[in-house]
């Protein structure tokens, strides 16, 4: 069983210490110290290893620690929304653990691996199922234990004033219920019964309600009885833990999750191109529009026509609601005028949340996709499309469409934006008016930009429409975050929105002149 352990854990390591080595050699400045070397050099793969090695053992004392603090700000947000004591903390703090214990052990019981590692493992290997199933589990539950531990004697003693008895009653009680749990899996699958979906999702729902519902309706069980509960749970641990050993079916039920669950991630890694392919379906019935226009300029305004439903339709519905809605609300003004004045709402101090309104509302992402499925895709594989000439040309034209479809509805929330704060600030200084409306036109172009430049310097698609730049993902993902963490700033309007307009001009610049050198490079299909 050791020894199954052992080389499990190898496995786990090396097939992390592969992928982070991936991932590093795509770094566009890192990876240029790896060229010539191979996965299996001596130095790399020893620094390689050892990250992968660290990252393992990290990740999993690192996951309890953030669970705690995320159970500690949940308790207190519970704790206010039921406007109870401080002296409840504990208390609360136990009875929801408890709850969310119940739901990891109804929705996250790991008895049976789907890593890529665990099919590595048991289906070509041929490792034996029962010893890499109980190793491994019992590994998990191990280092849960010590983890959980740690977690509860620093974390939980110091911030939630959780005792060194409860710290463990806790950890007990953890490892008892994902006993308790695998003992019901096992018993149920010895039995045959299916369809058993419904009973988990009405537990969850159940555990769920009860967990938010009790601090509200300001129930909060005594710490003792919740520990007689918790230590209770032993008893049908040790009934897992006999089922575990005389189980039979290791091999048969671990084959059927791993392919089950390969077939599930395939679907999932298919959606993105599945995405992708949506894109064709976009195209509107003027497939035999024409142009009056010559070479690259001729190919692209008959693909601006072709996509009307992707590009126009979206802008003039998004510019045609925001227009009602500022007119309801100017409407609201006069109807009801001393409701806004006691509101006291300041139009030019909304300007950071303007930034992820734009981010949300704007189509340079939907752009980029349809220009790789229904044109890139195909005339990429073509010398002279991938020419220097040819790549700048197409790329103007690109800009100047996309800019002219993100404008409308910028233009219109920034002009409905002024009249508000005409109606409810009366203000008669005209550069308030100015940054308001340039902010929002300058936030659209530089949407309009930005999505474009990474489409062309990072060009993320493979021949299957499938994202294949870690890169590419990772500024997206960027610039998600960006975009929600300014609903969060506080800092003057009027310097806002002075830099707002400077950093777009000067990203807009930069991130052209980038296209105009680096692109002849980088715009190709992904292999």
């Amino acid at each position: 069983m050791l020894e199954t352990l052992l080389i499990a854990l190898r496995l786990q390591v090396a097939y992390s210490t592969n992928g982070i080595q991936y991932y590093v050699r795509k770094i566009p400045l890192i990876r240029r110290l790896f060229i010539g070397k191979s996965y299996d050099a001596s130095d790399i793969k020893m620094l390689f290893g050892v990250l992968g090695g660290s990252w393992q053992f990290i990740k999993k004392i690192a996951t309890k620690f953030v669970y705690l603090l995320l159970m500690i700000i949940a308790v207190d947000g519970l704790r206010n929304l039921g406007k109870l004591p401080d002296n409840a903390s504990v208390a609360l703090f136990i009875q929801t653990f408890i709850f969310s214990t119940f739901l990891g052990g109804i929705l996250n019981n790991p008895l049976w691996g789907t890593d890529e590692s665990d099919y590595y493992a048991i289906c070509l290997l041929r490792m034996d199922s029962r010893k890499y199933t109980l190793s491994q589990y019992g590994f998990y539950l191990i280092h849960s234990t010590l983890a959980y531990i740690a977690a509860f004697f620093t974390v939980g003693h110091f911030i939630a004033d959780i005792s060194f008895v409860d710290g463990i009653i806790l950890t007990v009680f953890f490892v008892s219920v994902k006993l308790t749990a695998t003992a019901i899996t096992l018993f149920i699958d010895d039995t045959t019964v299916k369809n058993v979906n419904w009973p988990n999702i009405i537990a969850s729902v159940l555990i769920l309600a009860a967990a938010v519902l009790l601090p509200v309706l300001h129930i909060v069980l005594p710490i003792m009885v919740m520990r007689i509960v918790m230590l209770a749970f032993i008893i049908p641990a040790g009934v897992g833990i006999w089922k575990l050993l005389t189980y039979k079916n290791y091999s048969y039920t671990y084959r059927k999750t791993i392919l089950e669950t390969r077939e599930a991630m395939a679907q999932v890694k298919d959606s993105s191109s599945v995405e992708m392919q949506s894109r064709r379906d976009v195209l509107t019935d003027k497939m035999n529009a024409t142009s009056n226009k010559h070479g690259f300029a001729y190919m692209h305004e008959l693909f601006v026509k072709r996509h009307v439903k992707l590009l126009w339709k979206p802008s003039f519905i998004i510019s045609g609601v925001a227009a009602i809605l500022f007119a309801v609300c100017a409407c609201a003004y006069f109807i009801y005028p001393d409701a806004f004045a006691s509101a006291d709402i300041d139009i030019i101090a909304l300007l950071p949340a303007m930034v992820f309104v734009m981010y949300l509302i704007n189509r340079g992402l939907p752009f980029t996709q349809a220009l790789y499925v229904n044109c890139d895709h195909s005339m990429l594989t073509f010398s002279f499309y991938r020419a220097s000439g040819s790549i700048l040309r197409l790329f103007a034209l690109r800009l100047v469409s996309i800019i002219k479809v993100n404008l409308l509805p910028a233009a219109v929330i920034g002009a409905g934006l002024d009249i508000l704060h005409y109606l409810l600030s009366a203000s008669t200084n005209p550069v308030d008016y100015f940054i308001i409306f340039i902010s929002s036109i300058c936030l659209s172009i530089f949407f309009s930009v930005h999505y474009l430049v990474i489409y062309y310097l990072l060009q993320p698609y493979n021949a299957a429409t499938e994202v294949k730049s870690p890169a590419y993902s990772a500024i997206k993902g960027l610039t998600y975050v960006v975009c929600y963490m300014m609903l969060q700033i506080d800092i003057s309007s009027l310097m806002f929105g002075i830099g707002t307009i400077v950093f777009c001009l000067a990203y807009c610049i930069i991130g052209c002149v980038l296209v105009y050198f680096l692109a002849p490079k980088t715009f190709h299909i992904k292999n």
